[in-house]
């Protein structure tokens, strides 16, 4: 009842005010082996009780207009609600059944569905105990009943692989239909295996396993007709305006208008997505070239004495190239940011968004358990002090973030040096190292620039830079309640 009468409270006191960012957060209680879950305003405001989900998180993609947002959620007290059935057959999301959740904090539907997954803006695909899909608005009205064994939406409608209620198997042959908005159904010829349709991508999507043409691929446009008047071993989902085709296990790509852009002689073509767009990425040997994913033109080309080369995306704005025992980094240009050998213990991974090329990058020193951490720049010189732990966590307009760990070493009864992870506390500093917060807390999880998950002793909630603290669940109150 108290947490009821709060909650109306900051409701009433917040009506009117402008919007505020809203985020999905959770604190776990030990004492009780539960997790709490709700959405949380960056003033402080809760939109929901603590005692109605277990876990929360959001659905639609990061650029969402905050009051466009959507959450899934699962109730806070599982009995009878979890599908075992469907978490021992990796049917539904972690096994128990969810609701959708607005950013206003209104659950707009019951605990109906083993998953919900954001499609297109304004649709809502789910999957219930039958294992079919369907698709509602983002009000929650059903659009398509769960019919339908995969569902894609289309600017014209659906298209559908319907196996007519009957429960499908691996090697599955599956009429794809195409659903019009007036509901009309419509039959395209086309048969594939149940995990053989892709999403559409501006009018187009991938169609593999098709029994018409030999178990080989095909694109379709939005009513399911097969263009380019060819088919491909497998063909992949557009990015941009290419995709990935296959041929004798070789890899090359197609454009939108069916064109062979790069021919199918790659052993390996990787694509990433960044804050410049798509960036296709073709291996040869030793031979690395990107390709910019809205025309193909090159962006760059790199050769390494090295015909087995291991490529990753350490952060969003920049790739990094094994070749041999070097680790070479670039920029989205292809610019060289520093080449390091593995023995030099250099991170540059940020867990977090980066909005351009971070400008530092994380040193190891020592053996653990008692080595020590520092911020370097791309030069290799030394920013700030030394700290026991650090992990990039963003960079933004030129400033990064960064969580810095503090623990003790002791010996176990074996004499080997630990330490007891439960008596790690953290805080935060800035890309020169200063602290911004001293590091006494459990946990953090950065929200957003200035918004803050914690935990400390018997408490959870939302702090700022300066510590503030703007909302709070005490362990020993969620108990009592």
């Amino acid at each position: 009842m108290r947490r009821m009468l709060a909650l109306l409270i900051c409701l009433m006191l917040s009506a009117g005010a402008a919007s505020a960012e809203t985020f999905a957060v959770s604190h776990y209680i030990s004492e009780e082996y539960r997790s709490i879950a709700l959405l949380i305003r960056d003033d402080g405001t809760p939109l929901t009780l603590t005692d109605t989900y277990q876990t929360i998180f959001e659905i639609t993609p990061k650029d969402t207009p905050d009051e466009d947002r959507l959450f899934a959620a699962s109730p806070a007290r599982l009995e009878g609600n979890v599908d075992i059935d469907a978490l021992l057959h990796g049917n539904s999301m972690f096994g128990y059944y969810w609701a959708l959740v607005d950013a206003g904090g209104r659950q707009l539907t019951g605990f109906e569905y083993s998953s919900l997954e954001y499609e297109s803006p304004g649709t809502v695909l789910f999957m219930q105990s039958n294992e079919c899909c369907g698709a509602m608005d983002a009000s929650g009205q059903i659009l398509i009943p769960a019919e339908y064994t995969a569902l894609h939406a289309t600017d014209s409608g659906w298209l559908a692989l319907d196996a007519g209620g009957r429960e499908v198997h691996f090697g599955n042959s599956i009429p794809l239909v195409f659903l019009g908005k007036d509901g009309a159904k419509q039959e395209t010829g086309l048969h594939s295996a149940w995990y053989g349709l892709s999403e559409v991508s501006d009018g187009i999507c991938a169609l593999n396993a098709v029994s018409e043409y030999g178990g080989r691929g095909v694109y379709l446009d939005e009513f399911g007709r097969v263009l380019f008047g060819k088919s491909f071993e497998t063909a992949g989902a557009f990015q941009g305006n290419l995709a990935v085709i296959q041929e004798d296990g070789l890899q090359g790509l197609i454009d939108r208008d069916g064109r062979i852009v790069v021919a199918p002689t790659y052993e390996t073509v990787f694509v990433e997505s960044t804050p410049d767009g798509y960036v296709y990425l073709l291996c040869d040997g030793g031979h690395l070239t990107a390709l910019n994913g809205e025309d193909g033109s090159v962006r760059f080309e790199k050769h390494f004495d090295d015909d087995h080369l291991s490529i990753w995306m350490p952060n969003s704005c920049s790739f990094a190239v094994t070749a041999g025992d070097v680790f070479h980094f670039f920029d989205l240009n292809g610019t060289e940011l520093a080449s390091i050998r593995e023995d030099e213990n250099i991170d540059f991974y940020y867990s977090g968004f980066c909005s351009d090329t971070p400008g530092r990058m994380i040193r190891q020193y020592g053996e653990w358990p008692f080595s020590t951490a520092r911020l370097v720049d791309l030069d290799g010189r030394e920013i700030g002090d030394a700290f026991q732990s650090l992990n990039g966590l963003s960079w933004k307009d030129g400033c990064g973030l960064y969580q810095v760990a503090r623990y003790r070493v002791r010996r176990d009864s074996t004499g080997e040096f630990v330490t007891d992870w439960r008596r790690w506390r953290y805080g935060l500093c800035d890309q020169d190292g200063r602290m911004l917060l001293d590091a006494v807390y459990d946990s953090i999880e950065v929200l957003s620039e200035n918004r803050f998950w914690v935990t400390q002793g018997g408490r959870a909630g939302m702090i700022d830079l300066d510590g503030r603290w703007y909302y709070a669940i005490s362990d020993y109150e969620e108990l009592m309640d």
